[in-house]
């Protein structure tokens, strides 16, 4: 099983053509409408008047293509591009006296029905993923095995990318990323598995963002784009979508807008019922003068469900654009927890043999809002924008526990303690954008600030016996306010040689931070001010082939979750707190690239290098009655390096497949906290998705997923790996479809790590009920 992704991908690596002399033909494609150039468009050169393609390529950033080493003859050129009609050009003749043909400008008008598709010799071509100068798009619908599933789901899918037991995301090993939506900062990025894939039209991954966007988060930028409707062509659009899984899963989605010469207004509707099970499994031992061991068996019930409104309008003036956009979603959880414990002296004796009881429930809504004006000029590409946006999020979370021995007597009182969380969270952001064209170049500054603020008030209360009341446990019970302000200026020139494109920019932020611990009065504030750099350069090689190379500093704040020091008692033994202290890492991070797309494929080749300063991790103390404690902290460094390879490939009319693979080997270095906190190693990670058309409109798509084991700072977690297997039939004349997913058809992806110290030896295991089945109807309008 663990070699099965491996294999897969051997597939799908194609070789690298290099373009050779004329005879050629050259020319550049572009948007009709906007009169922009239209990037990696599908250019093929067919014999005059036969049905099969003898060879193509893709247009470069520019919308540029050249095709060589034909022979002498007659040839019709045809363009096909997502979401654009099919332009065709006959009767080519290269000869001896005309053996170099420029065809010049040609123009590509929208198609009536804008799909995330290319069509060779009527077959279409899923594209899940799309690599970009600056990273990855992701288009969820063109993946089956998003079906029914979360904005998680989709990440776990995605190259590069690797989600956690907790639903933490990293980025090539880096547990930190910066996830906005649409564009924005927002509060429903703290919920990234309450987000139905079905709300999702499209994601982006930028790995080393430029001097525009936030410096923050050590991994990039995670955009993710909420449907807002078909804005291709002037009407009314639509689409319906219903997905009924096991454990009676439920997601049912309908999206619309009505477009005309002056406005757009769109709004969705996505519901979202999840829920599972699962078991967890640890075992710790205790080393020392008094050594013992601990074992937990966990049953985990959870109960999922989510409503989620997004709604909009675009108002169109002659040169200008005034646009509203709002989310709302709520969402209630319950979660059962019932943990066994059992503690083992040296003679392996029992001595603790108990039951804990953790029922929680969570209710909360967020709403979003955003006001955005572009501006246009009569100069081309040169733009001002404006936007304003509030994200607020309400979250209420109880938690009542029950502990008591296993095997009890009538008159033994159980140990009950209750907790409840009230959290309210705004984000405010304000920014203003301006482009301004040069020859050959363009000239861009911003500026933007961020205000966040994050209340936390949390009560934790012990049942007292003899009065038959509850009693708040002052040493526990506390309320946190953390409240954050960015303020930045950047500036980015670009200029374009005749080969070569290259980008230099600055971002300046100024950062304070206040926290306060109002049982305690405990304060602790930080400023800073840092600059950080960014480069980017392109330059395109012969043929269909470029390289890249980019630089950036980047800074990776702690969060709220990361500095709230309150307890989470759903487990007595195993105890995680935030830490206010923590400092903020510090990123020094490098690209290296190589593109090569020609006709049927393409490969992208990526080396990467990222030093991280004050690296944080999770560090687990153990005190002398065996509970453990996980409590974040600053290491003093952390080094990442590797080479990852992202590839599409039509294998023959019937079969397209793309896939990834990473390598990366990671340096830990937390001798500032105890010389056996370092660590080494290489890890690497598979994504394959193959997709096979059959007879009647039927396509079979499989997805398999391989992650090696990684580092921490005290020990490693263990490899996981999954594959899927879907099934699509077209209905209603392309209108419509029916799909059948089984995920993890053999049921093989868990969780699990262990940790090493010179105190304490432990490892865990989580697995969860991720073999499911989902049959799904969708229809557009």
């Amino acid at each position: 099983m663990r070699a099965l992704p491996f294999l897969y991908i051997i597939f799908f690596i194609p070789l690298v053509v290099w373009g050779q002399n004329s005879p050629s033909i050259r020319g550049s494609v572009m948007d009709e409408e906007a009169d922009q150039p239209v990037s990696y468009a599908n250019v093929s050169v067919y014999q005059a008047g036969e049905e099969a393609p003898i060879t193509g390529t893709f247009t470069d950033l520019e919308g540029n293509f050249v095709i060589d080493n034909l022979n002498y003859g007659t040839y019709d050129l045809v363009i096909e591009f997502v979401g654009y009609e099919r332009y065709a050009m006959e009767n080519l003749q290269l000869s001896a006296e005309n053996g170099n043909i420029s065809v010049g400008s040609l123009p590509l008008s929208k198609s009536s029905l804008e799909l995330d598709e290319v069509v060779v010799q009527g077959k279409k071509v899923t594209q899940p993923v799309e690599t970009t100068l600056e990273g990855l798009t992701i288009r969820p619908e063109q993946n089956l095995s998003n079906v029914g599933g979360s904005v998680l789901d989709i990440l776990k899918n995605t190259p590069s990318i690797s989600v956690g037991q907790d639903g933490g995301v990293t980025i090539r090993g880096s547990g930190s990323t910066n996830v906005l939506i649409n564009g924005r900062n927002s509060a429903l990025s703290e919920g990234l598995a309450q987000i139905p894939a079905s709300a999702i039209e499209s994601i982006d991954i930028v790995n080393n963002p430029n001097a525009k966007y936030d410096a923050q988060g050590t991994g990039g930028v995670i955009n993710i784009k909420l449907k807002q409707g078909d804005e291709s062509t002037m009407g009314t659009h639509g689409r319906a979508e219903m997905t009924l899984g096991s454990r009676y899963r439920l997601n049912g989605s309908l999206n619309l807008n009505h477009q005309n010469e002056n406005f757009n207004v769109f709004g969705g509707y996505n519901y979202r019922r999840s829920p599972s099970i699962g078991n967890a499994s640890s075992e710790r031992f205790i080393l020392g003068e008094n050594p013992r061991r601990i074992v937990q068996d966990r049953d985990i019930e959870r109960s999922d469900n989510s409503h989620t409104i997004n709604y909009g309008l675009d108002y169109y003036f002659p040169k200008s654009e005034l646009s509203y956009e709002g989310v709302f979603e709520t969402e209630n959880e319950s979660d059962t927890e019932v943990t066994y414990s059992r503690i083992y002296d040296r003679n392996n004796e029992l001595t603790v043999d108990n039951i804990r009881n953790n029922e929680e429930t969570e209710e909360n809504y967020t709403f979003d809002n955003s006001l955005i004006y572009t501006r246009k000029f009569d100069q081309k590409d040169r733009e001002f924008s404006a936007s304003v946006s509030h994200s607020y999020r309400d979250n209420l979370e109880t938690q009542n526990t029950l502990t008591r021995p296993t095997e009890v007597e009538e008159t033994y009182m159980p140990l009950r303690q209750r907790a409840a969380t009230d959290e309210r969270r705004h984000v405010v952001t304000a920014r203003a954008d301006y482009v301004h064209p040069l020859t050959n170049g363009k000239l861009e500054a911003g500026y933007k600030t961020t205000f966040r603020r994050l209340d936390n008030d949390y009560q934790f209360e012990n049942f007292v016996d003899e009065t038959s009341s509850w009693m708040v446990n002052t040493d526990v019970s506390n309320r946190f306010l953390y409240q954050e302000q960015v303020h930045a200026l950047y500036g980015i020139y670009s200029h374009s040689f005749d080969q070569v494109d290259i980008a230099l920019g600055t971002r300046l932020e100024q950062t304070l931070v206040d926290t306060r611990l109002y049982n305690t009065g405990e304060e602790n504030d930080q400023r800073y001010l840092n600059p950080f750099p960014s480069v980017q350069v392109l330059y395109r090689l012969a043929g269909d082939q470029s390289l890249k190379f980019t630089y950036s500093r980047r800074i990776d704040r702690p969060g709220s979750w990361h500095l709230n020091p309150f307890p989470d008692i759903a487990d007595s033994l195993n105890i995680r707190t935030g830490n206010p202290d923590l400092q903020p890492e510090f990123i020094q991070s490098l690209e290296f690239g190589h593109k090569a797309a020609f006709a049927g494929s393409d490969l992208t080749t990526t080396a990467f290098y990222r030093r991280t300063n004050n690296k944080v991790d999770w560090i687990l103390t153990v005190d002398d009655n065996g509970v453990s404690y996980r409590m974040p902290d600053n290491l003093l460094s952390g080094t990442d390096y590797g080479l990852e390879l992202i590839g599409t490939s039509t294998l023959a009319s019937w079969w397209d497949i793309n896939g990834s693979v990473s390598l990366f080997r990671s340096i830990i270095d937390g001798s500032n906290l105890n010389q056996s906190y370092t660590n080494a190693s290489f890890a690497w990670n598979a994504k394959l998705v193959s997709d096979i058309a059959l007879p009647w409109d039927l396509s079979f798509q499989t997805t398999a997923n391989y992650e090696s084991p990684e580092v921490e700072a005290q020990g490693k977690d263990y490899a996981r790996y999954f594959v899927d297997m879907n099934f699509q039939k077209g209905l209603f004349g392309g209108n419509g479809s029916v799909s059948l997913s089984l995920r993890d058809v053999f049921n093989t992806f868990n969780f699990g790590g262990e940790a090493n110290t010179d105190d304490f030896r432990s490892t865990f295991l989580y697995k969860r009920d991720t073999r499911r089945a989902y049959v799904s109807l969708e229809y557009s309008f």
